[in-house]
């Protein structure tokens, strides 16, 4: 057909009485102009606009913002969104943007929307200013107000401030400042709870001599230091384990629901894992070992900070909550156009939510738990070893030090199994540790079948890895720990991997 004189496909002919009518065509074909150049035919009118019968529309964009918020962390697993966790705080802050409208449906994961976080909180622990940037639908009047309507009272959204499309939270933020609230009891001397039976006991009084001694060791850890020790999984040789402290204070003592303490502060570029609780620790240590160091606090400061490994007590995180964090170098670039992240507007409000709702919580938990005075309460049992923490020639205490003592007690316990139970008893202080008779007879190692510990309290064992075992307390044979442990005869029953 393209060689023939016809417009049309033969395919595409048909009769004209086939095709069905449309009676919409007949006003089309008016509307059409019919080509004879005549100006005198009428357009079409066009729908009208929304904004012809509604008023204007406006309309609101999705950009990078940041968003301060605040709290209390007592029932939630942590800052983060992970797997493992059920019930974070990312998690009911997500649910209450998408509520208000700052999270559109179509959006997906948070991670889409370039989330990022400046500061990352453990399990329980507190934050008084904390501050998010993503890709946020902002503008519209009283999204703050909807916000926190959707979410728990224990968590409040403070403000937010348009950021530039590069800004991250992580990234930007130059600065940290983390408070510990600890209570001025757990100060006091061991030596000065010692009185006669006759006499009560005298209240502890936290005088400005001990606050000196306080600021002295807070004094060490200031500059770039190796707080190798103070954390997990680090090396000596990690550059990672170098971190920079600012400044690290200690206030007056104050009152919080009839308990004193006082507020331990330290800023910092960033800090790692358990190293504000190991600093904290063995600010707390030193102290109450003042008059028995056998060297001064600064050599053994230092002595912490040296190559040599050495384990440090660490703080129960109860007290622990963040308190600001600091964007410097961007306020001074961007903060005059777009403004800055201090978010002046809204300090009163996080003084408030600092004063009545973190400083109550945590005076609370202390209250009814304990756990500082616990935690004093058993390093004052076990305390640190000063003398081996100075004596550079001495070995370092190994992580795997229960691992020799092991091999040792595995070889033992041998001769005390006379029968050749094909399961093997190792006491370690307060652990008992289970072997398998191929662990003992191929590894003869630290290998444990079951964990578990018995109290002295009470003669019974408490299996840790597996509940459904039963033991109990037996004899006491040549410095350990013998015990009967009843099981299925099925369990005993030995695999290619040694797992019953």
């Amino acid at each position: 057909w393209m060689g023939s004189d016809s417009d049309t496909n033969p395919r595409e002919k048909r009769s004209l009485e086939d095709d069905p009518v449309d009676p919409g065509d007949e006003d089309k074909d008016k509307d059409k102009d019919d080509g004879d150049g005549d100006d005198n035919d009428e357009p079409t009118p066009k729908r009208p606009r929304v904004s012809d019968t509604t008023g204007p529309v406006k309309r609101y964009y999705k950009k990078k913002c940041a968003l301060m918020f605040g709290y209390v962390g007592t029932l939630y697993q942590g800052l983060q969104q992970n797997k493992s966790a059920t019930h974070t705080v990312e998690d009911v802050l997500e649910e209450g943007l998408r509520k208000a409208g700052a999270i559109l449906p179509c959006d997906g994961h948070i991670g889409r929307l370039k989330w990022s976080r400046s500061a990352r909180t453990d399990k329980g622990v507190h934050a008084a200013a904390n501050v998010v940037s993503f890709m946020m639908v902002h503008g519209r009047e009283g999204l703050i107000e909807d916000i926190n309507r959707f979410i728990p009272s224990d968590c409040r959204v403070f403000a937010y401030r348009r950021t530039t499309n590069g800004f991250s939270a992580k990234q930007l933020c130059d600065r940290r400042r983390y408070c510990y609230l600890m209570p001025t009891s757990c100060f006091g001397s061991p030596s000065a709870a010692e009185v006669e039976e006759d006499t009560a006991p005298r209240p502890f009084i936290f005088t400005e001599e001990i606050r000196s001694k306080v600021q002295r060791v807070l004094n060490c850890f200031m500059g770039c230091k190796n707080f190798h020790n103070y954390t997990i999984a680090k090396s000596a040789d990690d550059q990672s384990a170098k971190r920079y402290i600012q400044s690290f204070e200690c206030s007056e003592p104050f009152m919080v629901e009839d308990m004193e303490f006082v507020r331990l502060t330290v800023l910092g570029q960033s800090f790692m894992l358990n190293q504000i609780r190991k600093m904290v620790a063995m600010t707390v240590m030193i102290v109450r070992d003042h008059d028995r160091l056998p060297g001064s606090v600064e050599d053994i400061m230092d002595a912490t900070f040296a190559k040599r490994k050495y384990p440090l007590p660490k703080a129960p995180g109860t007290g622990l909550f963040l308190d600001h964090c600091f964007f410097t170098h961007y306020d001074a670039t961007r903060g005059t156009t777009r403004g800055t992240l201090e978010f002046d507007e809204v300090k009163e409000q996080v003084e408030e939510f600092r004063m009545k709702r973190i400083f109550p919580e945590i005076a609370r938990l202390e209250q009814k738990d304990h756990q500082c005075a616990g935690w004093v309460e058993i390093m004052t049992r076990h305390p640190i070893d000063y003398v081996g923490l100075l004596d550079v020639t001495a070995p370092p205490p190994v992580q795997n030090e229960e691992k020799e003592e092991g091999k040792q007690q595995v070889q033992e316990s041998q001769i005390i199994c006379e029968d050749r139970n094909p399961i093997a008893f190792v006491c370690n202080n307060q652990k008992v540790t289970i072997f398998t008779e191929s662990q003992v007879s191929h590894r003869m190692g630290y290998a444990p079948y079951v964990h578990g510990f018995f109290t002295p309290l009470s003669p019974h064992f408490v299996v840790q890895s597996r509940p459904s075992y039963n033991a109990t307390l037996r004899t006491y044979i040549q410095g350990k720990w013998v015990i009967t442990l009843f099981v299925p005869i099925q369990a005993l029953v030995q695999t290619q991997d040694t797992q019953c």
